[in-house]
């Protein structure tokens, strides 16, 4: 479950034509989608860290950019006067997954300072969420897991804490409103019905831009050679944090289908299960 949101600060038309920051997240997918639409100010960098590492500008942080304070971040990574000269209006964002995390912290500090901040997330079943985020450490650094398959992937899953709670944070300082939420597997499944949500979400025209979505499962693992009991037991810790995720969302998400999210994840479980040899080794996919 790919637990991303990102902060998308945004500048968005409103009746006066005076920017209004608000904020979104997606996957590297959606920002490529979205970095082509009329009404988007692409950011400097999709993903600064800038509040994770900063802290509201603490003096001895280091991002990407060097922004050193909250005004050159708002002025140079989103690009505000650029978006404040447009007649039409702009939304821009901010793509720094790590945000999702630290809501018990961060969220009450965007609330002060960008209350009409919207927030999207991107949530992906936890197990694949888990394989994916491996690989990619393999591919950049060599980091993946080793021979310990279950250790490696049981360790980096309790490593993210509880979805539950941090989405939670965000709704306890964010109006319901403001908040948008996307099951990766439901953007593969149909990513055109998902991305016009979410463009109507935003508040700009959900029919652009005219092009597909690329890379959308950018890391499928596959081959993951795991025993049927160890794979069973990432999934009883993984379902129990995506039931605590879900019980937050269907409280305060009125375009959460619960039902369809845990059949999405079900299906999954299944098809990797439907894979155990006679030895009960499961070849395991994370999509």
């Amino acid at each position: 479950m790919g637990y991303r949101i990102s902060t998308w600060h945004a500048v968005t038309r409103s009746p006066k034509h005076r920017p209004r920051p608000h904020a979104s997240s997606a996957t590297t997918s959606i920002y490529r989608h979205l970095r082509h639409h009329p009404e988007i100010q692409v950011p400097f960098d999709k993903e600064p860290h800038y509040f994770s590492s900063c802290k509201f500008g603490a003096p001895a942080c280091k991002v990407k950019g060097g922004y050193s304070n909250t005004s050159d971040y708002l002025i140079s990574f989103l690009g505000l006067e650029e978006a404040a000269a447009s007649r039409v209006g702009y939304a821009t964002f901010d793509g720094s997954v790590d945000y999702a995390q630290k809501g018990s912290w961060l969220a009450p500090i965007l609330a002060k300072l960008f209350p009409y901040l919207r927030v999207v997330f991107v949530f992906r079943e936890k197990v694949g969420r888990s394989m994916s985020y491996k690989n990619m450490l393999a591919e950049k650094s060599g980091k993946g897991c080793g021979d310990d398959l279950f250790k490696c992937l049981n360790a980096s899953m309790n490593s993210w804490g509880s979805y539950g709670q941090s989405t939670q944070a965000w709704y306890d300082h964010f109006p319901a409103a403001q908040i948008h939420a996307i099951q990766f597997e439901e953007l593969v499944e149909d990513p055109d019905g998902v991305l016009r949500r979410l463009k109507s979400f935003l508040g700009i025209d959900p029919e652009l831009p005219a092009r597909e979505l690329t890379n959308t499962n950018r890391r499928t693992s596959s081959g993951w050679a795991v025993s049927r009991t160890d794979y069973i037991k990432l999934v009883e810790t993984a379902r129990a944090d995506q039931e605590s995720l879900l019980r937050v969302l269907e409280t305060h998400a009125r375009d959460v289908d619960g039902a369809a999210w845990r059949r999405r994840w079900d299906k999954l479980v299944d098809r990797n299960l439907a894979t155990c040899n006679q030895d009960a080794i499961c070849d395991v996919a994370s999509l």
